[in-house]
């Protein structure tokens, strides 16, 4: 992906600066982290709140438990009181009058207790208040379940909630058997104590602001309440009645919350175990949970200020975060477009600052590799446009120069003949730093370049004289010692298939800066480029050379082509066709018709030693030759070869020879007359598809002196066919390296010989083409065919 199309689908994307992306991140920390921290304080301090509730609530249950049996002890004291009165006869309970004394005494003491009374083994009964006469005479109190549970208990006792018949209202009775000094029986005492003196002390004890605590019986009904006129009905408070139950009978404190009326309340049940009843306070969930609610307003207060704060806060630290990293994407875009000039000004040691000289530094870098990879490719391009070296070589050393900010730069070719460097282009070496010096000569052996050459490697140099590599030139070279001497250089060898060539070296930094790996680098890819451009020149002569040879090759080829015979002589009775296929340009192979009239025809094949110019030369002579001794005079064809041998023994180079067939036709009587100087042996294939081949005659031309070429003759009809060729024939090979040999071509020929020789021609060309495929030829193919029809 390029940049404009990352740059399109960043535009069509909706965006958020990085400022919005931190204040986001800000705010959902604290929408978060705040909520999480404030809901976790809250639920332990509910937590806490509610446990503390508990306590206090059961605190409450107990202290009310408590409150009641110190209410009702009193009871139990004035029974007890009196009985141990009777009996040791402080008080004479048989005496009425001293019975309501002492009864009377007893409620000024306690007020409380609603009656006082004694009833003995008689049915006499006193009672103060009292009642009325009738009453006392009515009512009997040794039927009444005070006095009956008394006796059974013969000892104190108190019994169930039941109504009083002065009253009419729900009570108890604390009560005891009473016995005399001699621990006769004489009767029991009671105490009433109306429960309403239980409800009024429910009532005004305090519990919060809107607590509540009651007694319940063994039964569910409601012994005390504040609201007394639930005591008189047989309502029962069903919400806690489970627990109260629960209480009881596990005889052990048990607290929770319940809902009454839309209400949440604290619980706490207490039992008294003695009555059987259970203590139950309810305290409101507001009461105690108010200041947990005002906690939570706070809470939600402070979290918005603090949401307001944060916003707040994260505009002005993300501006100051983000105002140098804006100027930063403008510098990154302005570096996107091409303009490395851009510099961020930061005096800040943090990150942002740190961000801004790593781009500053970045930038410069690029602008640097920027320069080189210009040079790198104005260089590319001059090394394939200019194949001149000399050229060249002045275009690379100033392009060098410049691109390291160095006054010298130099090219020194190894000559490895003279086993010496020359100067081959340098720049900065006069007066002038920009003039171009060519094949510059050296004073003598330069100990630097040779220590170059052996240690074959690049080198950053930045003082010479104290480089453990230089260490063993430094006295060979007095200018090395002189004042104000520039001792640092960059050199990098000139290496061509691990050939040693020369080197560049870079010398004298114009800036402060010292040589590093990037010059080097640069310095490296420089040489690698000197070296495609020797290679290039040498190649662009080479190609020169080649072209000039080519164009004298095509002349020769064409000229070779013209001296070959056109077209194969038209003779009745004959079908005779010719083909030359060269391996080169121009070639060895010959073959001719040298002459024919009605009587007779010769015709030739042969093949000179070798490939190019020389053979298509010894071609040339050979068919001269030839052409003059058949055309003049009434020599025999082993005459004419005798005398041909003998011409070209003269003129031949000893490295060369020459094969040949060279056969006359009677075109009469249709005999052959032959002479093979080392060729292949022609073939005549008959009508009936069998083989003839023609054998050789004598040795091959212009290799020996030989006076005498055997002459043969066979004698031809109609339907045979001479075929006569060149070794190239039999010698082609295919992709597999395998050669063809002649045995293909003749059953060819054999398979085809009803043909003409024109279309006999064609089918050995095709021959040739399907064998060979896309194998290379390496030698000529020449054969010519006549067929007697």
């Amino acid at each position: 992906m390029n940049a404009s199309s990352a740059t399109g689908q960043a535009k069509g994307r909706f965006f958020f600066s990085i400022r919005y992306k931190v204040m986001a991140a800000m705010s959902a920390l604290i929408l978060i982290l705040f909520p999480l921290t404030g809901y976790v304080a809250y639920m332990n301090g509910k937590s806490g709140v509610e446990a503390q509730i508990a306590q206090q609530t059961t605190g409450l249950a107990l202290q009310t438990l408590d409150k009641i049996n110190h209410h009702l002890a009193l009871a139990s004291y004035a029974v007890n009181l009196t009985n141990n009165l009777a009996r040791s006869d402080v008080v004479r309970l048989k005496n009425g009058n001293e019975i309501i004394r002492f009864f009377q005494e007893m409620k000024r003491t306690y007020p409380q207790f609603q009656n006082f009374y004694f009833g003995d083994e008689e049915g006499n009964f006193w009672m103060v208040p009292q009642q009325k006469p009738e009453a006392s005479i009515l009512y009997d109190p040794r039927v009444r379940p005070w006095y009956q549970k008394a006796m059974r208990s013969e000892n104190f006792c108190w019994t169930k909630v039941y109504i009083f018949s002065s009253t009419r209202r729900p009570g108890i009775t604390a009560a005891s058997m009473v016995r005399d000094n001699s621990g006769r029986t004489i009767g029991v005492v009671g105490i009433d104590i109306d429960l309403s003196s239980l409800s009024l002390f429910l009532k005004n004890m305090p519990i919060g602001k809107n607590g509540v605590a009651f007694i319940l019986d063994s039964a569910g009904n409601y012994v005390a309440h504040p609201d007394m006129s639930l005591i008189s009905t047989a309502r029962k408070p069903d919400k806690v009645l489970s627990d109260a139950m629960d209480c009881l009978e596990g005889k052990k404190q048990m607290t929770g919350t319940i809902e009454l009326n839309g209400r949440r309340f604290f619980a706490a049940h207490v039992p008294h175990l003695d009555k059987k009843w259970v203590v139950t306070v309810l305290v409101p969930y507001e009461s105690f949970m108010g200041n947990i609610y005002n906690i939570r307003r706070s809470f939600a207060i402070t979290f918005a200020a603090a949401i307001l704060i944060t916003i707040l806060l994260g505009v002005y630290l993300t501006t100051y975060v983000t105002k140098p990293l804006t100027a930063l994407v403008g510098l990154v875009k302005q570096v996107r477009e091409g303009d490395l000039k851009g510099y961020i000004e930061s005096s800040s040691n943090d990150e942002i600052g740190q961000l801004a000289c790593q781009f500053n530094a970045m930038t410069e870098e690029l602008s640097q590799r920027l320069f080189h990879l210009t040079t790198i490719h104005d260089l590319g391009k001059i090394v394939g446009e200019i194949f001149d070296l000399r050229n060249l070589l002045s275009q690379i050393v100033v392009n060098a120069s410049h691109s390291m900010r160095s006054r010298r730069c130099s090219v020194a070719i190894w000559d490895q003949t003279q086993k010496r460097f020359s100067i081959k282009c340098a720049i900065g070496f006069k007066e002038s730093e920009d003039h171009i010096v060519e094949n510059m000569p050296l004073r003598g052996d330069s100990p630097i370049l040779k220590k170059l050459r052996e240690l074959c490697e690049p080198v950053i140099v930045n003082d010479i004289t104290t480089d453990p590599r230089f260490s063993d030139i430094i006295n060979m070279d007095i200018r090395l010692r002189e004042p104000g001497q520039d001792l640092s250089f960059i050199a990098a060898p000139l290496m061509a298939h691990d050939k040693f060539l020369g080197v560049i070296s870079v010398s004298e930094k114009m800036d402060s800066r010292p040589y590093n790996d990037e010059d080097l680098t640069l310095l490296v890819i420089l040489s690698s480029q000197i070296v495609v451009a020797i290679d290039n020149a040498n190649l662009y002569e080479e190609l020169l050379l080649k072209a000039r040879v080519d164009k004298e090759l095509e002349i020769a080829r064409n000229i070779q082509q013209r001296l070959l015979p056109p077209l194969p002589p038209s003779i009745p009775g004959l079908s005779i066709s010719a083909n030359y296929i060269p391996a080169t340009e121009v070639s060895g192979d010959y073959y001719d018709f040298l002459a024919w009239d009605q009587d007779q025809l010769h015709m030739a094949v042969g093949d000179v030693s070798g490939k190019g110019i020389p053979a298509s030369m010894m071609m040339v002579m050979l068919r001269s030759l030839l052409r003059y001794e058949a055309s003049h005079g009434n020599l025999s064809l082993s005459e004419i070869m005798t005398k041909v041998n003998s011409l070209l023994l003269k003129d031949i180079d000893p490295s060369m020879f020459v094969t040949l067939v060279h056969a006359k036709l009677d075109l009469k009587t249709l005999n052959l007359n032959y002479v093979n100087a080392g060729h292949c042996y022609p073939c005549i294939i008959h009508e009936d598809g069998t083989i003839s081949k023609l054998h050789s005659t004598g040795l091959l031309l212009g290799m020996f002196e030989q006076d005498d070429y055997a002459q043969e003759n066979f004698q031809l009809k109609k339907g045979d066919i001479l075929f006569m060729y060149s070794d190239g024939l039999e010698d082609l090979e295919n992709e597999e390296e395998v050669k063809l040999g002649i045995e293909p071509v003749l059953n060819r020929i054999v398979q085809n010989r009803h043909l003409g020789a024109p279309t006999l021609s064609s089918e050995i060309t095709a021959l040739v083409n399907e064998y060979r495929c896309s194998a290379r030829q390496f030698d000529d193919i020449t054969y010519i065919i006549l067929k007697i029809q």
